[in-house]
């Protein structure tokens, strides 16, 4: 069983931080730091954006509302959210959001079990390689169990 800290802190703009499609992903707590349970994000999403629909296969996803208004997609169902609010994905759950915003929104993002942290590196790094395009977004979004559909 690997060693890991019994408490975590990341004071503002501390931790890495990811491009993932758009979005930027500020790691608050991932799985080496924590036996692999959770990892937690402050996703920052641009006015009017958010990724495509997907299916995690491996994880719980959820999300608290910090700042902005959201629309949440689940299937066929919208539902909105503002500052405050909480949702929940289960596992093999379709789902999305958008930022119904003219200014950045942000998300706290929570992730069990852990794991999700080495999709967003590895799309980080196709970003900052200007390589990323669909057909390999869709490669790594497979090769990491999440499933993602066009709009």
């Amino acid at each position: 069983m690997a060693m890991y800290s019994a408490i975590t802190r990341r004071k503002p703009g501390r931790g890495k931080v990811y491009s993932v499609l758009g979005d930027h992903v500020a790691c608050k707590l991932v799985g080496e730091e924590c036996g692999d349970a959770i990892s937690v994000f402050e996703v920052t999403v641009a006015p009017h954006s958010g990724p495509p629909p997907h299916v995690h296969l491996h994880e719980e996803e959820a999300y608290y509302v910090l700042q902005g208004s959201f629309d949440f997609l689940q299937g066929e169902r919208i539902i909105h959210a503002k500052p405050g609010e909480f949702i929940r994905f289960a596992r093999r759950t379709m789902h999305t959001y958008k930022n119904t915003g003219d200014m950045p929104g942000r998300l706290l993002a929570i992730y069990t079990p852990s794991g999700v942290e080495h999709y967003f590196e590895e799309m980080d790094r196709l970003t900052r390689a200007q390589a990323l395009d669909a057909e390999r977004a869709q490669k790594v979004a497979n090769r990491h169990a999440i499933l993602s559909f066009p709009l």
